[in-house]
């Protein structure tokens, strides 16, 4: 520090003369600044990742069981009627619903549910599904993320399928996948399976008493059975996940799991077929083969899953990073050839 006021002196800054008390106090507020904002960074939500999220096994841990990641070749009786998918979005991400309105959702139109905030009519407009407008805030706060997702669990119960599963708008989903991963679950037993960001439960403190719960990561994406969804009703609906996670100061995700993992006893399946814009060193590292495995995909700034028009072994249905930059449009096209600006479309 000192090297730098002298520095700064040379160059005729004026010169600073700080007692020790100040630098230390200077010091400790930005260690606590750092310590908040990583704390912040990496447990609730960023659109720019800073590392990679563990690849390891949780086998053996309380609360957690892994599945073996080998799909059924046909999800037997299973059918998309069967789950509702809830998509929270807002107004102002109306941006990113291109990414989806013209890939995967129509699949699933009859099945979706988007829960936004205010301004749907353009998503009224382009979209056959329901869509769920809440007054809900339109920030990117914990009070507008617990919210959308009471909403979500509420849109839900009002069908009672035999699946609900929670996504975001800038999940990509193989429905495919996800059908034959959820067919080899029974839906009238307790199942919560999707994929935790951390290698250890969150801590919480609930009832003057430190206690921790596994939560699936809501920007993966994550499904419940319908067993378990009507366990969860009293603790969730009619604003008892507002209540619960400004209880243990938790997001959307965190609380859900809170009250599955903790509340009710029933442990996270995990599911390394499901991703978000956290796992970028993985998404980049994908095979043509393995993305074709994924039940969801994700992306962020400069975090996406890599495909070339080597890869494809065509021009057909390949998009540039610029027009593309989620890569769910060339995904869409590798997984769903047939789909019309698949076919006729060079870029």
């Amino acid at each position: 520090m000192r090297t730098l006021l002298r520095s700064c002196f040379n160059t005729g800054c004026k010169t600073l003369k700080m007692s020790r008390g100040i630098w230390v106090g200077i010091a400790f507020g930005v260690v606590l600044s750092v310590s908040l904002l990583f704390h912040y960074h990496t447990h609730v939500f960023t659109n720019t990742p800073t590392r990679c999220i563990y690849r390891g096994s949780a086998a053996g841990k309380d609360g957690i069981i892994t599945d073996n990641g080998i799909l059924p070749p046909a999800p037997n009786e299973l059918t998309i009627k069967d789950i509702t998918v809830t998509i929270k979005t807002g107004h102002k991400l109306a941006g990113r619903l291109d990414s989806i309105l013209l890939t995967w959702c129509p699949q699933a139109e009859e099945s979706v549910i988007y829960i936004t905030d205010s301004g749907s009519l353009p998503l009224r407009l382009r979209s056959k599904s329901l869509v769920v407008e809440t007054t809900c805030d339109t920030d990117h706060s914990a009070e507008g993320l617990n919210c959308k997702m009471e909403a979500e669990f509420e849109a839900y119960m009002k069908r009672r399928t035999k699946w609900w599963c929670h996504m975001d708008d800038d999940n990509y989903v193989n429905t495919d996948v996800l059908l034959r991963l959820l067919s080899k679950y029974d839906p009238e037993s307790d199942v919560y399976i999707g994929r935790s960001s951390l290698d250890y439960p969150q801590p919480y403190t609930w009832r003057m008493q430190r206690v921790a719960a596994w939560f699936a990561h809501g920007g993966c994406g994550f499904c419940v059975s319908r067993a378990l969804a009507i366990k969860m009703n009293p603790y969730i609906s009619g604003g008892g996940l507002i209540n619960i996670s400004k209880s243990i100061h938790a997001n959307d995700d965190c609380a859900v799991g809170f009250i599955i993992n903790y509340l009710l006893n029933t442990e996270l399946t995990l599911s390394t077929l499901f991703n978000s814009h956290f796992h970028y060193c993985e998404l980049a590292d994908l095979t043509l083969r393995d993305i074709k495995r994924q039940a969801t995909l994700s992306y962020s700034r400069g975090s996406s899953v890599r495909i070339t028009r080597d890869d494809l072994n065509s021009t057909r249905g390949f998009f540039s990073t610029t027009l593309d930059p989620s890569r769910f449009f060339t995904v869409h096209c590798l997984l769903h050839p047939e789909t019309d600006y698949c076919l006729n479309a060079v870029f």
